[in-house]
């Protein structure tokens, strides 16, 4: 049997999701390694982004990213350290060449929402979200 993972309540936190506007179709004129590439060029400095802020990479999948704040720590400086995160990815890809298509720049959608959210913690730093 698993162990039981206690359900924690966040009250107020901010939840940042973004991902690159024509990511399929980037993909199928792509080789693999290529976008392996770009995303982890794209991925680390998003990384390093949040490193600067109190948030929390939640997970990546593909090209979408999540990041929260206000968990595990709670801030009430959440919604700023989410706007702060995005406006440096943004800026970010403002100079970022796709590094297989020089002269081409990365689009992205950002969007976030401030709320309520229950937290699973399966390893101290591993934790999941029930918005």
């Amino acid at each position: 049997m698993g162990r039981r993972v206690e359900p924690q309540f966040y009250a107020s936190v901010t939840i940042l999701y973004s991902d690159i506007v024509g990511f399929t179709s980037l993909c199928s004129e792509s080789q693999p390694m290529e976008v392996v590439n770009l995303l982890n060029g794209m991925f680390r400095y998003f990384d390093q982004a949040i490193s600067q802020h109190k948030a929390y990479k939640v997970e990546t999948i593909g090209d979408a990213y999540m990041v929260a704040a206000g968990i595990p720590e709670r801030i009430d400086s959440h919604v700023r350290e989410i706007a702060a995160i995005s406006l440096m990815q943004r800026e970010f890809l403002f100079g970022y060449e796709i590094p297989h298509r020089p002269g081409q720049h990365l689009h992205c959608r950002w969007g976030f929402n401030s709320g309520s959210v229950f937290t699973g913690k399966k390893k101290p730093q591993n934790f999941f979200i029930f918005i």
